[in-house]
């Protein structure tokens, strides 16, 4: 993602979004005008208010995003078969069964995550038009 630079605290920076990640469906991104986001700096690049940088999200937090919006709609798919298999005979029963929990627990989760979001660990990897010997020195993997 790309950003502005809002303010520096001490854990970092304040970010004001400008433009959305490639390929991202979030509504909220796409209205990233007044959205602010705190991002790490462990780079110590030299910040100032006004600058534009390029943040990422670490990948770790990433995966357990992801497993947490799919998985329980898949575990949900499972109990539902398996519980309307032991309940009504016939295939056609456990599907239904399987689907109707499916969304049962899509719906559950996706209530959740929005009550309470996740939370996104970011950080600023370089600095928009900075030299790319300077950027590869201090971050090699983040050239594009």
């Amino acid at each position: 993602m790309i950003g502005r630079v809002h303010a520096l605290v001490e854990t970092g920076v304040i970010i004001r979004l400008g433009t959305a990640c490639f390929g991202c469906m979030q509504k909220e991104c796409t209205k990233a005008t007044e959205r602010l986001l705190e991002a790490d700096n462990p780079l110590g690049l030299p910040l100032a208010v006004g600058q534009i940088v390029h943040i990422e999200t670490l990948k770790g937090v990433l995966l357990r995003q992801t497993l947490g919006a799919t998985l329980p709609p898949v575990l949900g798919f499972l109990a539902g078969t398996l519980l309307t298999g032991w309940a009504v005979p016939g295939e056609g029963a456990r599907f239904l069964g399987g689907t109707l929990f499916f969304f049962v627990t899509a719906y559950f989760t996706y209530r959740i995550r929005k009550k309470h979001p996740a939370e996104t660990a970011l950080r600023v990897v370089r600095i928009a038009g900075a030299q790319p010997e300077i950027v590869q020195s201090a971050i090699p993997y983040c050239l594009e």
